[in-house]
């Protein structure tokens, strides 16, 4: 089954906040947009590039634009494909930021109205 183009979550860590990520390209050669927008503070999109394999989806990014005030540095993630379809990982950041994040494609997005 081939990987969804779109996927919606949340970040949790050092900074907590919704999460848009949009892929286009094949698995090995994957690039797109990644949108954090932080919790009551602003948002960062990323311009990324990355690639997918088995289960394994990992990708770095370069800050495209930010909210004033924000300074995020340069982001690299790694998320694995779980049996319900969504996909968990971990982010962390080159100015020290971290932690973990869900995404869920479009399919699974109206179960979890939570986010």
């Amino acid at each position: 089954m081939p990987l969804p183009k779109s996927w919606a979550g949340r970040a949790y860590g050092t900074h907590t906040g919704i999460l848009f990520l949009k892929l286009q390209g094949q698995e090995n050669a994957l690039s797109g947009m990644f949108r954090f927008t932080q919790d009551g503070v602003g948002r960062v999109v990323y311009n990324i590039h990355g690639n997918f394999g088995g289960s394994r989806l990992t990708f770095v990014g370069t800050v495209a634009s930010q909210s004033p005030g924000l300074l995020f540095g340069d982001l690299t993630a790694e998320a694995w494909l779980n049996a319900s379809g969504s996909l968990e990982g971990e982010w962390q950041t080159t100015d020290g930021s971290a932690g973990t994040f869900v995404l869920f494609p479009p399919k699974l997005r109206t179960s979890h109205r939570s986010l």
